[in-house]
């Protein structure tokens, strides 16, 4: 996060302050690392930024047209709402609802398509394989374990995950051994929320990993940054990309059709194919719409029993 932006979420308690304490954590990353993307661009360019009104509508629609060659139609309208939502934080005019900016984006996907749509749902068998190539690693060995893992048995957000820290963790013990996870996740998408998740399979256990991973752990967040700072949410689809062409689940190119709500899809998919009910479903995942929530639900039965989706969902149910 660039210093300006950063100044701006540091504020005293007036109505600024609390318009800014409503963007939950992960997405004020994500709003920050684009923003920090843009701003660069911007000084790439000489565009220079006045402190009352930020950049010109100008500079924001070439940026905007910047991307076309390289970006999707949904990633650059994502950035064009981290703009807006930036400056309306900054008190900054509208600028991205200006002619030309609106003109500019319109353009761009009519051009390119609007291509809004589902990534493939992975499944437990798939996540078992990603496992399996990155204990083979002696590099970030247990990150990555643990971010796969987890990632999958918890149903969440790559949002979530990367705002996800220590302190939000309780491990739940039967006598010596730890049997269970309870996160207290205080700020997300829908809220605070505790989910619990159980152990599972021997080599494929998602607290055991979490907890190797917490024993070289050095800052606060659970998985950080090269830079010891929270994980941009992007990361977590990238890992997910990444081992899955190493596993041979997918084909190395540049349409890799996982991403980071193929873990949480994959889940939802297998508790659909196991009947469980649309609310239980939506109390784990966190749905507050029947509608979007099917979305998720991939026409694909999964061919065999899930040991840790099953008994997450069993557990966060009855939290």
């Amino acid at each position: 996060m660039s210093v300006s932006v950063m100044e701006s979420f540091k504020v005293k308690r007036d109505a600024q302050f609390f318009r800014e304490s409503a963007i939950r954590t992960g997405t004020a990353l994500q709003y920050a690392n684009d923003f920090e993307r843009f701003e660069a661009w911007c000084k790439a360019q000489n565009y220079e930024r006045s402190a009352s009104a930020g950049y010109t509508s100008s500079a924001i629609a070439e940026f905007l047209a910047s991307l076309f060659d390289t970006h999707k139609a949904s990633t650059i309208k994502k950035y064009a709402y981290t703009i807006a939502s930036i400056y309306r934080t900054n008190g900054w005019p509208a600028a991205v609802q200006s002619d030309e900016v609106r003109q500019t984006l319109k353009g761009i996907v009519r051009l390119k398509g609007n291509d809004l749509k589902q990534k493939k749902a992975l499944t437990w068998e798939s996540i078992r394989a990603m496992v399996d190539v990155a204990q083979s690693d002696t590099r970030k060995r247990e990150y990555n374990t643990a971010i796969l893992l987890f990632g999958f048995c918890s149903a969440f957000r790559s949002s979530e995950i990367a705002a996800l820290k220590w302190e939000h963790i309780e491990y739940l013990y039967d006598g010596k051994k730890a049997v269970g996870i309870r996160v207290n996740m205080p700020d997300s998408k829908t809220g605070h929320f505790t989910r619990i998740i159980r152990a599972g399979d021997k080599g494929y256990c998602p607290v055991k990993a979490m907890q190797d991973l917490e024993a070289i752990a050095k800052g606060e967040f659970c998985f950080e940054s090269r830079q010891d700072k929270a994980m941009n949410p992007r990361s977590y689809g990238r890992i997910l990309k990444r081992f899955a062409v190493r596993a041979g689940i997918v084909a190395a190119g540049k349409e890799i059709d996982i991403g980071g709500h193929s873990t949480r899809r994959g889940v939802i998919t297998h508790l659909a194919d196991m009947n469980y009910s649309t609310v239980q479903i939506m109390k784990l995942s966190g749905h507050k719409s029947h509608r979007v929530m099917l979305r998720y639900v991939e026409d694909s039965k999964q061919a065999s029993q899930t040991p840790v989706a099953s008994t997450t969902v069993d557990n966060s149910l009855h939290v």
